[in-house]
């Protein structure tokens, strides 16, 4: 957690890109939390590409989620 300055290893499936207040966001579905969360990308410290496919994510879904995180949209939380 970066917060705690820890590293966690996740898979997630990644499905959007957000510039906000001049930093980059991935919006991802968390399988270690079963969840949508939000990714500072500066904060990625290694990344692959897995065989399996990824979960896909409706836009409103993840707008509706995740977007009051960011102040552009009345969502749910940033995580």
């Amino acid at each position: 957690m970066r917060a705690r300055d820890e590293a966690v290893e996740r898979e997630i499936s990644p499905q959007r890109l957000v510039h906000y207040r001049d930093n980059w966001y991935l919006d991802a579905w968390c399988h270690l939390r079963n969840d949508l969360r939000s990714f500072a990308v500066d904060a990625i410290r290694r990344a692959e590409i897995l065989e399996q496919p990824a979960k896909n994510v409706s836009e409103k879904t993840l707008d509706d989620v995740l977007g009051a995180g960011y102040g552009i949209f009345s969502g749910q939380r940033v995580s």
